[in-house]
């Protein structure tokens, strides 16, 4: 009966036995973990700089729909505002946009589907003012890791509500892999 050989026997039979191949070997074993590495830090960097992208689009997008929505909020008229910010909405990457009115609730809220279009959301496309955090001016998302919301305030000081902007960052993540 053949004994099964033990690891260690089967570590020194494999293990090269001049001093030239193990350390080519062990060169060999520090590259591959380096360019291992290498490559872990290289896409965790583009990622960040994938989405600090957006969100920096996210926040120019917003205070030009914010300043945009201002006059008809002054007017209070809603579709006045509806008709201005959906050249804004039908832009590629842009998924949401909501005005809030001065209490927090939601006066207008657009979203972009699929196929283009530009519709009013209603239901559970709209945030609720329960959910929404007053301060940082947040609503819950389903897909929060492939997008980045922006806010900025309508009028002077935000006297006349808010504008979030909700804004996809698959296109940024695209251009920089």
């Amino acid at each position: 009966m053949n004994p099964t050989p033990q690891p260690l026997a089967l570590w020194r039979r494999l293990w090269p036995q001049g001093l030239r191949q193990q350390l080519l070997l062990l060169l060999l074993l520090v590259t591959a973990a380096g360019l291992a590495a290498l490559n872990a830090i290289t896409s965790a960097r583009l990622d960040h700089s994938a989405h600090g992208g957006a969100q920096e689009m996210a926040r120019e997008l917003v205070r030009v729909a914010a300043t945009t929505a201002a006059p008809a909020l002054e007017l209070q008229e809603p579709a006045l505002a509806e008709a201005t910010l959906r050249a804004l909405v039908s832009l590629p990457d842009v998924r949401q946009l909501v005005v809030l009115d001065t209490e927090g609730a939601p006066a207008l809220a657009l979203q972009r589907l699929s196929d283009g279009r530009v519709v009013r959301a209603a239901g559970e496309a709209l945030p609720q003012p329960s959910a929404i955090d007053a301060r940082q001016r947040r609503w819950p998302i389903a897909d929060e890791g492939e997008s980045v919301q922006a806010w900025a305030g309508a009028g002077p000081g935000g006297s006349l509500g808010s504008v979030g902007l909700l804004l996809s960052t698959e296109r940024e993540k695209s251009h920089v892999a």
